[in-house]
């Protein structure tokens, strides 16, 4: 990274200050080139130089019996940072590109960085330095406004496993339940919550909703399926629209989102008042409310704008939550929900989260994150987030164990028994992959890569 060139510098004198300029450095690349995966294209760079490296040394030493062009190689990246690193490295190498994401709680991590920083600062940093600067690191990290800045929260859930790191044991014995997957054991088989989340994700693919798909599952105790909702527009009788529908009224049919309307037209009201009461400048006294509005939304100084709360609210859509819409099956067809776990796709909204407590629902499990959520600020009395303290209240989870991109490939089944009838353990002997790949199309992506990559240093800029 600190090989391209760059305005900004990294600081070593200590800890918070070497992390905090490292995101700034990698921030400035990232926006000097215009290119939000420029360090997945690095390491593309690195990966294919090392392994003409390693050739070279096979050839020269000739002290592996392996054809240098035949060696089957690994490479491990330690983080990534945008979704579009991901998608750069699933583009280039597709179901060969393995992204985990290793969750640990809150205060784990903070106490983990908290560790690191006195170790390193040598006693120099008190406690509430470190604390503080440990907590701003980790809420920069989660996601930045800048543009080109850090966003974990939009990459984590875009794992193809994820690994619970608060404990150990059972960390190892998730990535070694992956790989034997992976490799083609015919003893794995879905855990309950990767059924679920597989189901939730299944549901999410019938929306036609103008923001984004959300699937919600729900199941009994003993791993039944109870409903299945996703966010769609309600019809009349019960249920949503389907495709194939009389008189389909859905947004995409009507050609706008409603709520989207609702908020710029609260906006423009707002605005309309400060100007009838002159509170607004000079150069905006001459502009009516519609105008000043564009111009406030506009692409420069939009962000600031689309920011604020009133923009976030929610209660205009005509959308039923994928929540709500499997609260409201369920209920339909008399199915009870108490001490239910509801999987979905989504973090849920505030507007969720009180028919979820309402409804006798136990567990929430997530995939993504909902930042804009204010569940737990709302609803701290009923629920808990990331925390298992109080049995009494909702337990909302994030996710862990294989992803429901990965279900399919991972668990459908193959050969399970020989002629003989005998159980077979592995779908290939010998062992392999379970993923098909006739020819290896990632060297010629990666030279494409490289090449692009060239240009822009080059050029110095994207």
């Amino acid at each position: 990274m600190q090989d391209i060139k760059c305005s900004k510098t990294i600081d070593c004198t200590d800890m918070l200050k070497e992390y905090q300029s490292k995101i700034e450095y990698a921030n400035e690349l990232r926006r000097a080139y215009r290119a939000k995966d420029l360090l997945a294209a690095l390491t593309i760079s690195a990966i294919s130089k090392l392994r003409e490296q390693i050739k070279e040394r096979d050839e020269a030493t000739n002290k592996s019996n392996i054809q240098p062009s035949r060696r089957k190689l690994a490479w491990v990246v330690r983080q990534l940072k945008t979704p579009e690193e991901v998608r750069l490295l699933r583009a280039v190498y597709g179901k060969q590109f393995v992204l985990v994401s290793i969750y640990s709680s809150p205060q784990r991590r903070e106490d983990f960085l908290i560790s690191k920083i006195k170790i390193k600062s040598r006693g120099t940093i008190d406690n509430n330095t470190s604390s503080e600067g440990a907590q701003r690191l980790i809420e920069r990290d989660s996601k930045e406004d800048n543009e080109y800045g850090q966003n974990l929260s939009g990459t984590f859930c875009l794992g193809d496993i994820f690994v619970d790191s608060n404990n150990k044991e059972s960390a190892i014995v998730s990535i070694d339940r992956f790989l034997n997957a992976f490799f083609g054991s015919n003893e794995i088989s879905p855990t309950r919550d990767e059924y679920g989340m597989y189901l939730a994700k299944t549901a999410s693919l019938r929306s036609c909703d103008l923001s984004r798909q959300v699937g919600a599952a729900i199941f009994s105790k003993t791993g039944e399926i109870i409903s299945l909702g996703s966010n769609e527009v309600p019809k009349a009788g019960g249920g949503t629209y389907w495709t194939g529908d009389n008189a389909d009224s859905r947004d995409i049919r009507l050609g706008h989102d409603p709520n989207e309307i609702n908020k710029v037209e609260i906006f423009a009201e707002i605005i309309s008042r400060l100007l009838e009461d002159k509170l607004l400048s000079n150069d905006l006294l001459n502009k009516d409310a519609a105008s000043i509005v564009t111009i406030l939304l506009s692409k420069n100084e939009g962000k600031r704008y689309k920011d604020l709360r009133v923009m976030d609210i929610i209660e205009f859509g005509r959308i039923i939550h994928a929540e709500m819409s499997a609260i409201c099956d369920a209920a339909r067809n008399g199915r009870a929900i108490i001490g239910a776990t509801l999987f979905c796709t989504t973090f849920p909204c505030h507007l969720c989260a009180k028919h979820i407590v309402a409804s006798g629902i136990g567990r929430i499990v997530y995939l993504e994150p909902y930042p804009k959520s204010y569940a737990k600020k709302l609803h701290s009395d009923s629920i808990q987030v990331e925390d298992h303290s109080d049995s009494e209240k909702v337990s909302f989870e994030p996710f862990i164990g294989i992803s429901p991109s990965r279900y399919r490939e991972l668990f459908e089944g193959g050969r399970r028994k020989d002629p003989f009838g005998e159980a077979l353990k592995w779908k290939n002997d010998p062992r392999k992959p379970v993923i098909d790949v006739v020819v290896p199309p990632h060297f010629e992506a990666e030279k494409l890569v490289i090449a692009q990559l060239g240009k822009l240093i080059v050029s110095g800029t994207g």
